[in-house]
């Protein structure tokens, strides 16, 4: 089951994620295992200005991203926000969210350097067009 914006289930990704998470303004979309009640996985959206908006990601448990979750976590921002485009922010050493990324299709826009005590950071980013989870 997904559910929106519910507190009860959205807090678990917005602590795994480290997100700065505002409930005035952000949005949640995450999946719950319906028979436990237990948060499974789920992606944040934040920054949004009409144009774009940042993506977070975290899984909490095994096969915690399923096709509907998937399809529905770019739906809603290029479908329903109607953003041109979706970026993250990643840890350069944090290699299994960065290959995790890259396999779902987004791609490298800039690299900073020294963000963080590892090193880099890296700036990636979907575009509508380039997202072959949308509809056809």
């Amino acid at each position: 089951m997904i559910v929106y914006n519910n507190p009860i289930f959205d807090q678990a990704v917005i602590d795994e994620s480290q997100a700065h998470f505002a409930r005035e303004t952000d949005m949640s979309m995450v999946r719950v295992d319906p028979v436990r009640g237990v948060t499974l996985g789920g992606a944040l959206y934040t920054e949004y200005n009409g144009h774009s908006v940042q993506m977070h990601v975290a899984g909490l448990a095994p096969n915690w991203l399923n096709r509907k979750l998937l399809r529905q976590a770019f739906e809603f921002p290029f479908e329903h926000l109607k953003v041109k485009k979706i970026f993250g922010l990643v840890e350069a050493a944090n290699t299994i969210a960065l290959d995790f990324d890259l396999h779902l299709g987004f791609i490298e826009e800039a690299r900073i350097g020294d963000v963080f005590t590892s090193g880099d950071m890296v700036v990636l980013a979907m575009y509508r067009h380039n997202c072959r989870f949308l509809p056809k």
